[in-house]
């Protein structure tokens, strides 16, 4: 044997020995608990063998038990229709009452069971009891496929996965948790789910704005690199203040505080026995599984030829960051750069809507990203756009709640604009339709005019199909809603008469008005730290003014005492509604109202668990859709309207979820 045939033997033995190593230590940092791998195994035919057409019929807690796999004709976005969902509901009601009879029996005879039910008795052998059967036809759940969106996102991975590995490093988390957003988005950046979480890492607003800038013109949770940074943060911070890899992956989905108060309640740090264990109304379905999700991602992505074939990744592109001297709109950029603005936009998907319409300016200090081009100065482009284009701070535009006899037209000349000015603006298709209650955004020449003042309770009106619609409360969010002990029920939802309410939804609303004197009341999605950012003070003060102590959160509908030694009220009523102004507008990018049902109140359930976990929807939404009725405070018996959300169009955030 020569010198170079010795050689290769070693590479040989060093490579084996390599994957060995890697292998053994993968194993380790991510253990698979034994009672989790049929969850493991569940997840894997989810993301690589049934498709969007497909829904399974499975049980909640023991997911190897399958009860049936629905195919649908479904259309190319992947989303099912109002109809196919309600086939699903007819057939978990067949397989409810086979288990209920089955439930019902004294003894399990064969020979005298239906063949559905014997089918049923051999998914749950060797355990045949009555209580067994009684818990599975109150534990059923419906999971559409994901085949297509993990291919989809294996191929968008290409373009970010090796500068996310080294992000991943560099905080010193394990770079296998670069496939962690498989889980979260299938590596889709504009992911938007029913409940606010956003971007390829589905930060919330509340725990995105502790690492990134989340706001009504920049939001960095949909940047793929900024929000890898803000990932990595926060898994090295759930790892520190949990010693297991497992806990802090599991953490990332349920909170830092959860896992702790699991790990305590358990007496361990062993996931397995966590997720058999653990009882809280906040560590459902999602939680549970989440670190087996990522198990399967990570398998299969690993392994994707094995699963889909050979697959051809995505590139990554070649970029360059230009940083912004000052405040500039975006269509003087793109111009003066000679670029497409939607490639811009494309690259810097921080900036929201306002910012690509050029209603507000990208801020100074901006790190704008831009397509890497030979022999292009962009410093020298930049510095021939007039001084006259550059601004020293942001547009700062008000708000004029709509009051009957107003229209359109008459607004424009009340504040000096065009009707075209407010419909672009305000996002109004049809001139004709503004509603009473509704928030007019005006340009920022009206700043100098006199608002008149609002005072007018708005009067009811109609939607589409005659639901009636009353002024809306936004509430939805991080802060608590105040008696949580609240009774609600899980009956099932009772189809109402259907409307057409889908875009009147869609105008901006919030029931607060601008402070009058130095209270609020607190609304959901607000923190005390937003508080503080909007009058420019610090938390602490703000904390000790409202005797609150460290880490107290605030309560939906308290009373909060503000200070306004650095803002007028009408600047942090500004501030203030532009961030609910962010959630409401990003929600109806994404979903239309398609209908509405009827919910019926009965003890046993929470109002948290209602929005979070049943309906899938934001509080507000419901409020809205309720309008007067106090939902912290319901009763057995209320009937609690509920709307029906749809996705525009498929995606993860939307589909990883049962309908």
């Amino acid at each position: 044997m020569n010198r170079w045939e010795v050689l290769k033997s070693c590479r040989k033995v060093l490579g084996i020995v390599f994957v060995l190593s890697s292998s053994l230590s993968a194993e380790t940092t991510f253990p698979l608990p034994e009672g989790l791998r049929p969850n493991v195994d569940f997840w894997k035919k989810v993301y690589s063998e049934y498709g969007t057409h497909e829904v399974v019929l499975h049980d909640k807690t023991h997911l190897q038990v399958i009860y049936q796999v629905i195919s649908f004709n479904s259309d190319s976005s992947g989303v099912l229709s109002r109809a196919q969902w309600n086939q699903i509901e007819e057939i978990k009601k067949e397989i409810i009452a086979i288990l209920e009879r089955l439930a019902e029996k004294k003894s399990i005879v064969p020979a005298l069971l239906t063949p559905e039910e014997n089918r049923m008795v051999q998914l749950w052998a060797p355990a045949v009891d009555p209580e067994t059967f009684l818990l599975a036809s109150q534990n059923i759940r419906a999971q559409q496929g994901l085949r297509q969106q993990f291919i989809e996102g294996l191929v968008r991975s290409g373009r970010y996965l090796e500068q996310i590995k080294q992000i991943l490093r560099d905080h010193k988390v394990p770079d296998a948790l670069c496939y962690l957003p498989h889980v979260e988005s299938s590596f889709n950046y504009r992911a938007y789910s029913k409940l606010g979480a956003a971007g390829m890492w589905q930060f919330t607003r509340s725990t995105g704005r502790l690492y990134m800038k989340v706001e009504y013109a920049i939001d960095e949770r949909l940047d793929p690199i900024w929000s890898t940074i803000a990932a990595a943060k926060l898994l090295r911070k759930n790892y520190e203040e949990l010693n297991s890899w497992p806990l802090a992956i599991t953490a990332y989905n349920h909170g830092l505080a959860g896992m702790k108060r699991a790990k305590q309640q358990c007496g361990t740090d062993d996931l397995g026995v966590i997720a058999s264990n653990y009882n809280s109304r906040t560590f459902g379905f999602a939680s549970r599984n989440f670190y087996a999700e990522f198990l399967a991602a990570r398998e299969i992505a690993d392994n994707f030829d094995k699963y889909f074939g050979m697959l051809e990744l995505e590139k990554p592109a070649a970029n360059t960051i230009f940083v912004l001297p000052d405040y500039i709109v975006f269509d003087q950029i793109a111009k003066r750069f000679n670029l497409d603005t939607r490639l811009v936009a494309d690259l810097n998907p921080a900036l929201r809507t306002p910012i690509i319409k050029s209603q507000r300016r990208i801020p100074r200090g901006f790190r704008l990203r831009l397509p890497a081009q030979a022999g292009v100065d962009y410093s020298a482009l930049y510095a021939g756009i007039p001084e006259s284009k550059k601004f020293n701070d942001q547009v700062h535009d008000r708000y004029y709640r709509v009051k009957a006899g107003d229209n359109l037209s008459n607004l424009a000349r009340q504040f000096g604009t065009t009707m075209g000015t407010l419909m672009a603006l305000n996002n109004i298709r049809n001139p004709n339709l503004i509603r009473v209650g509704q928030i007019v955004e005006l340009p920022e020449l009206a700043q100098s005019l006199t608002l008149p003042q609002d005072t007018l309770e708005p009067p009811q009106e109609t939607l589409g199909g005659g639901l009636e619609e009353e002024p809306i409360s936004s509430i939805h969010g991080q802060a608590k809603v105040a008696d949580p002990q609240s009774p609600l029920s899980a009956e099932p939802i009772l189809p109402l008469r259907m409307t057409q309410p889908a875009e009147p939804f869609a105008d901006f609303r919030v029931d607060f008005e601008e402070p009058k004197d130095s209270k609020v009341i607190v609304q959901p999605e607000e923190t005390l730290g937003h508080f503080a950012e909007w009058l420019n003070l610090p938390a602490q003060r703000l904390r000790d003014v409202n005797h609150l102590i460290q880490g107290q959160e605030l309560q939906i509908g308290q009373q909060m005492h503000l200070i306004f030694t650095k803002v007028s009220p009408a600047e942090f009523h500004r501030f203030r509604l532009e961030y609910h102004k962010s959630i409401q507008e990003d929600f109806f990018s994404h979903f239309t109202i398609e209908s509405v049902s009827e919910y019926k109140v009965n003890s046993g359930d929470n109002l948290w668990q209602l929005c979070n976990s049943k309906f899938g929807i934001p509080l507000w939404l419901l409020q809205r859709t309720n309008p007067g009725v106090d939902l912290a405070r319901l009763h057995p018996g209320d009937i609690v309207r509920v709307p029906i959300t749809r996705p525009r169009t498929a995606h993860p955030a939307a589909l990883n979820l049962e309908e």
